[in-house]
């Protein structure tokens, strides 16, 4: 039986999937056998999002096939983040106060807000925050970063937050001058 795996958008875990089966006793049957079988847990029958099958999903009992079966879902989004679909990434700086964040145009033509740790896009909302596996569009931040096609979002905020900064002293300054001229006194002179 041709298995996938998939990362769920209900628990964020790691699953393999089978193809599918057309009857749901033959899916029963086989997830039967399944759960008979100390090396699979969390075996379940699952209607097929179109309605027209059934998957047995299951995960292995070892937790070192756990973490293979882990490490293929973050591998795959790396791949396409970092070498493949993100080197096609475009990403544009918006900045609001002292917050940053890049939207990424997709290869698609999606786009998405992107931050060193979080992305707007279905794939880190509904799978990557549960399981903590970054989307493809995260591993394309990183990867522009660190061949500096785009500045890292931390000296942005850095930069942002400094003038801000600067801006407030100058502010302070203007408002201390003008409260002294007001009550007539000189702040350039010796005491």
């Amino acid at each position: 039986m041709k298995c996938s795996t998939f990362l769920s958008t209900r628990d964020g875990h790691c699953y393999y999937r089978t193809t599918m089966f057309r009857s749901l006793p033959r899916a029963r049957a086989f997830a039967r056998c399944l759960q008979a079988n100390p090396r699979f847990r969390a075996v379940s029958v699952k209607e097929a999002t179109s309605g027209t099958g059934w998957h047995v999903i299951y995960q292995p009992s070892s937790q070192a096939r756990y973490a293979e079966l882990y490490y293929q879902q973050y591998r795959q989004r790396e791949l396409k983040g970092a070498q493949t679909e993100g080197r096609c990434y475009r990403f544009e700086l918006v900045t609001r106060g002292t917050d940053a964040y890049y939207l990424c145009q997709s290869v698609s033509k999606e786009v998405y807000d992107v931050t060193e740790c979080s992305c707007s896009c279905p794939d880190w909302t509904y799978r990557g925050q549960k399981s903590g596996i970054p989307c493809k569009h995260i591993f394309a931040y990183h990867r522009a970063v660190a061949i500096q096609e785009i500045e890292a979002l931390t000296s942005v905020r850095i930069r942002l937050q400094t003038a801000r900064n600067a801006l407030y002293a100058a502010a302070l300054k203007t408002s201390f001058e003008q409260r002294c001229a007001a009550r007539g006194l000189d702040i350039n002179a010796d005491f």
